[in-house]
């Protein structure tokens, strides 16, 4: 899994880069692209919003995919997946809730 994602994080890195020096997009506009997405940051950040309120992994993906379905996305059907990500770490939650009783 982690070479998986390092490939991807590498891939994803040497795109942005790639446009940046191809002129329409700066290196930092791309370096923004990756810390800063615009659908992470409405006001403030969702990581940042998660970390405040102390929330679990399950906790902070729902808050994370709800926040960001409609921004991230214009596609319904990619809108529609990640609520439906964020239903499944909602069920999971729930089924933790009940186990626990």
């Amino acid at each position: 899994m982690k070479k998986l994602l390092e490939k991807d994080y590498g891939l994803a890195t040497s795109k942005l880069k790639a446009l940046a020096l191809g002129g329409d997009l700066s290196a930092e506009e791309a370096k923004d692209l990756v810390n800063h997405p615009s659908h992470y940051n409405k006001g403030i950040e969702t990581n940042e919003y998660i970390k405040s309120w102390d929330m679990s992994y399950a906790q902070g993906n729902v808050i994370k995919y709800v926040s960001r379905y409609n921004l991230k996305n214009t596609d319904p059907k990619l809108q529609l997946q990640d609520l439906e990500k964020a239903q499944w770490y909602l069920n999971d939650l729930v089924k933790d809730l009940k186990n626990d009783s």
